[in-house]
């Protein structure tokens, strides 16, 4: 079994696997066909939108069949089934496991299939093919991610903003800009490789920056003029040079003014629609590692005999 629990967990020759081959199917090259009837476990054990659909629908333009599970089981007269035991029910069914839960991921003794984290909860909680999809955008834009100024704006303990900072700490930007509030820095871990790079500024000093990323800020984490400090505004935008993007991981609730959904720097749901290149790259990977096909296994290997 293989877990990817956080980015850290991605070598860094798979991420430029991943990045190259997502490009290509973008730019119209055919996703691998499946010819082995391979299915895709999604254990969905917290709500998702985007990371659900999209791994479902990279599972079928593959050729695969992703099957659903989207809640523990339990009744009015027994206990949820645990967490650990419903990915090592499905863990027997499928080839890959992306798996959603509120707690950290823990993977039990018995499974053997590739699993990815779609995101976790807990203090660590990291959520990585959404760091693959950002570090995706950010890669599309003309300036190399090298020479980039990019600025992260809301709530940088958010798992998407996590897993991003520690992609960026081995893919290292030319500045880090951070705009957030003091509050919403209680716990916060910069990894040590980008504190030489980074900027705390407003959002009225972004006239600089290549992108920006605005994540968002759970409600009754700050106050409401706090939290109006940060939401991006038309004007705000305008400062920004004319090849700068604004990405988000979505949903936007009320990160930015609705006045900004036309703008033409606001780039989230191309960056969503995107998603399912990524999502396709990662599933072709994680397939190629898998050892041994369902179909094969507890089966003898073809120099071995029976009676």
């Amino acid at each position: 079994m293989t877990l990817y629990r956080c980015v850290t967990d991605f070598r860094a020759d798979q991420i430029d696997q991943i990045l190259d081959r997502a490009a290509r199917v973008k730019s119209g090259e055919a996703p691998l066909a499946i010819t082995q009837r391979t299915i895709v476990g999604l254990a969905f054990l917290e709500p998702s939108l985007r990371t659900r659909t999209g791994f479902a629908a990279a599972a079928i333009r593959l050729g695969a069949t992703p099957i659903e599970v989207l809640g523990l089981r339990a009744s009015a007269v027994s206990m949820p089934e645990s967490v650990e035991d419903t990915i090592r029910t499905l863990s027997g069914y499928a080839d890959v496991i992306v798996a959603r839960v509120d707690q950290p991921l823990v993977v039990p003794d018995g499974v053997k299939v590739p699993v990815l984290n779609g995101g976790d909860g807990g203090p660590a909680a990291e959520h990585p093919s959404q760091a693959l999809i950002d570090l995706f955008a950010l890669s599309q834009l003309p300036v190399p991610i090298s020479q980039q100024t990019i600025a992260i704006c809301g709530d940088l303990r958010m798992r998407a903003a996590r897993s991003l900072l520690r992609l960026l700490a081995g893919r290292r930007p030319n500045r880090l800009v951070l705009i957030t509030d003091p509050k919403l820095r209680e716990g916060f871990d910069c990894p040590s490789e980008l504190t030489e790079l980074i900027d705390y500024r407003s959002l009225d000093e972004i006239s600089d920056v290549d992108a920006l990323y605005v994540v968002g800020i759970p409600h009754g984490a700050i106050h409401e003029e706090e939290r109006t400090r940060l939401r991006v505004t038309v004007a705000q935008l305008d400062t920004l040079p004319s090849h700068a993007r604004v990405y988000s991981p979505l949903p936007l609730i009320d990160e930015m003014d609705r006045t900004t959904s036309r703008h033409p720097r606001v780039r989230a749901f191309d960056q969503s629609d995107d998603g399912l290149y990524v999502r396709l790259a990662i599933l072709e990977m994680l397939l190629d590692l898998h050892p041994t096909p369902w179909s094969q296994r507890g089966t003898a290997s073809p120099d071995q005999t029976t009676d």
